[in-house]
């Protein structure tokens, strides 16, 4: 069977039925049998600023929790989103878990120590004497 040619804006010549019928989106429903010109898929354009669709999916999802445990994963999201990128991007998932691993690092970094210096000290004083006495000393709290 012929392809459907333009003819007529909005409408499509039908050589077979030798008449015009309305061009739209799901005209191989209404119109089966017909092929229509196929337009190569074009790869998605370049963008500075993470798409409006952009998800964190559930692949993704599970790759922080395994990656980056300590992040929260929906404010690092928003900033993420909010964020002008110096460089276009099409790779957004790819985009993400690079933002992601980022602030993990950035965390390390800023993260304050768990224990202070004086429990710290103390800590190491007491696996000092444990380690010359043999054990045999314990620490006696009041």
């Amino acid at each position: 069977m012929q392809c459907l040619t333009s003819i007529r804006q909005n409408h499509l010549w039908h050589p077979e039925l030798r008449q015009y019928l309305p061009a739209c989106p799901t005209r191989r429903d209404r119109h089966p049998g017909v092929r229509h010109h196929h337009h190569p898929q074009k790869s998605p354009r370049p963008s500075r600023k993470a798409p409006a669709g952009f998800v964190v999916d559930a692949a993704l999802q599970r790759w922080a929790q395994e990656n980056v445990p300590a992040i929260d994963i929906h404010t690092e999201t928003e900033m993420f989103r909010d964020h002008t990128f110096k460089t276009a991007m099409t790779d957004w998932a790819g985009a993400w878990r690079n933002w992601m691993r980022r602030a993990a690092g950035d965390s390390r970094a800023t993260r304050p120590p768990t224990e202070s210096f004086r429990e710290r000290d103390a800590r190491l004083a007491a696996e000092k004497v444990k380690a010359w006495t043999g054990g045999l000393c314990h620490d006696r709290k009041a």
